[in-house]
């Protein structure tokens, strides 16, 4: 797994597993996309007054796992976290797993997961407009895994 240490103000997209380390001050915001494939990121907030806000998506044409998990180390004090997971199925089986583990008093950190099916009623509204089956399909995923 990639290890990124962060000091100042990152943006990531990416859809490989990483280890992201945030030192005093630092501040992330990460886009992580998969289709098919395992994905593992993890957030430690090391230094104090330290921010992040991560999302992992996955589509599961057959089969995807998403695993976050975010980590507030003693002494991080006044970190904030934020960590969302969402699955998008097509007919796969996905997987959620988010985490969190808090050492420190003084953070404020939350989760959230989803996982849904392509909705129909969308398909068919896209395709009511003239917009062919795989093309509508094609549309939804591509807005699911790229709207940051």
């Amino acid at each position: 797994m990639e290890e990124k240490m962060i000091k100042g103000k990152e943006k990531i997209v990416s859809n490989k597993s990483m280890r992201l380390i945030l030192l005093e001050d630092a501040e992330v915001e990460a886009n992580f996309a998969v289709e098919d494939k395992d994905l593992e990121v993890e957030i430690f907030h090391r230094g104090k007054n330290s921010k992040s806000d991560v999302v992992l998506k996955g589509l599961a044409k057959k089969r995807a796992r998403l695993k976050g998990k975010l980590i507030v180390e003693e002494g991080a004090e006044g970190s904030k976290g934020n960590l969302a997971i969402k699955g998008l199925g097509d007919g796969g089986k996905i997987e959620v797993v988010p985490a969190i583990e808090v050492y420190e008093k003084n953070a404020n950190v939350e989760h959230s997961a989803s996982i849904q099916e392509i909705d129909k009623e969308i398909l068919f509204y896209l395709q009511s407009r003239g917009i062919g089956k795989k093309e509508a399909k094609r549309i939804v995923v591509e807005g699911f895994l790229n709207y940051l």
